[in-house]
C-alpha cells in the first residue's frame, strides 16, 4: 500500500519533468534562448511561466518528498 503511493507520487513527477521540458521547447522554438524576446507572443509567454513555475515547483517539493521517504528507510 505505502509502495503505491510512492508510485502515484511518482508519476506527478514525472508530469511535472513533461512541464519543464515542453517550458524548454516552447522558448527554444520561439526564440527567446537566442535573444529573439519579441517573437515570443503573450500567450506563449503565460503558457510558458505557467509550465515553468508549476512544474518546477511540484518537481522539487515532490522530489524532496521522495528523498525524505527513502533517506528515513
Amino acid at each position: 500500500e505505502k509502495m503505491d503511493r510512492i508510485l502515484e507520487i511518482s508519476y506527478i513527477r514525472v508530469m511535472a519533468m513533461i512541464m519543464i521540458v515542453l517550458h524548454h521547447c516552447l522558448c527554444y522554438n520561439s526564440g527567446t534562448w537566442a535573444g529573439y524576446s519579441y517573437v515570443y507572443s503573450l500567450p506563449d509567454h503565460i503558457i510558458s511561466a505557467l509550465l515553468k513555475n508549476f512544474g518546477l515547483a511540484i518537481f522539487f517539493f515532490i522530489s524532496g518528498y521522495l528523498y525524505m521517504y527513502i533517506y528515513e528507510k
